[in-house]
């Protein structure tokens, strides 16, 4: 499941965010999807097995399985907008990062959280868990994972009517990921500073 779904979310969303994953040894997986569709209707059909194995893996001690699927999955559960399964995958990715001891998983769980929780509404918690991931990835000295963190914080006060707060951070961000060739982090950073641009009143 960990490597099959890793195909699909390339197929789906082929800049999303990568992890190294286990080997595939004697495994068969499916090697691709013809496109996004066919990977989502994959996902759809598998998806409480998907869920059922992130179990399976935390009660097996399978904690590095268990914090990887949460991860390279939750772009599959926010498109199709299962919310209580994002928020409780993340969770147990999260568990199962700590547990582990892997300071990039939990930086990553973390963030996604905080993804979560800014969809929600639920602003100072997002905050909270995108700062607490910018303290791990720069201990890890991970640039586009501290640039992803940054920006996260910034959406925060974007959306608290605060762009003066915002904008810095935005800044911040679209520098680590130019430095890390991170060009999708570009992108994204370089719209939030727009925006907030345009809310300040400089078209």
């Amino acid at each position: 499941y960990l490597l099959t779904t890793d195909v699909g979310r390339k197929a789906l969303l082929p800049y999303s965010t990568s992890v190294d994953l286990v080997p595939a040894m004697s495994l068969e997986i499916t090697n691709r999807f013809e496109t996004g569709a066919d990977a989502m209707d994959w996902f759809l059909s598998e998806r409480r097995n998907i869920l059922a194995a992130m179990r399976q893996c935390m009660e097996m001690g399978q904690y590095d399985i268990a914090w990887k699927l949460a991860v390279i999955s939750s772009g599959f559960l926010e498109f199709s907008c299962y919310w209580s399964d994002w928020k409780s995958s993340q969770e147990l990715g999260l568990e199962a990062a700590k547990l582990l001891g892997d300071r990039l998983g939990e930086a990553l769980n973390r963030q996604i959280l905080g993804d979560v929780a800014w969809r929600s509404g639920d602003l100072d918690i997002a905050r909270n868990y995108y700062e607490k991931s910018l303290v791990i990835s720069r201990d890890l000295d991970i640039a586009w994972v501290e640039a992803f963190a940054l920006r996260g914080i910034g959406l925060t006060y974007q959306e608290q009517d605060h762009p003066n707060s915002a904008i810095p951070l935005f800044d911040a961000s679209l520098h680590l990921f130019r430095e890390a060739g991170f060009r999708r982090g570009e992108g994204m950073a370089l719209a939030s500073i727009g925006k907030c641009a345009l809310a300040v009143g400089d078209a």
